[in-house]
């Protein structure tokens, strides 16, 4: 395992981890997010070996989001993100 694929792994655990302790402790913005994103370097290891591609990931955030009911924070987050 290269460099790379391990801390996108990691990433990606330590997302399950804090989800864990979000939902054990009811922190429910913490498990939201960390719930939204958990997924996300798998997603990138896909785009990278030309399964998909970055804008299917965020469109699949966005499903996600919306699903959650935390559209708002997404759409704040990128817009931030995006502003010069």
């Amino acid at each position: 395992m290269n460099n790379e694929a391990l801390v996108e792994l990691l990433i990606a655990r330590s997302f399950l981890d804090i989800r864990i302790a979000a939902h054990d402790k009811k922190h429910d913005v913490c498990f939201a997010l960390s719930d939204l994103f958990h997924n996300v370097p798998y997603q990138m290891k896909k785009a990278r070996e030309g399964e998909c591609d970055y804008s299917e990931i965020i469109k699949s955030l966005k499903s996600t989001a919306k699903q959650k009911n935390i559209s708002k924070w997404l759409d704040n987050a990128i817009n931030d993100i995006m502003e010069p």
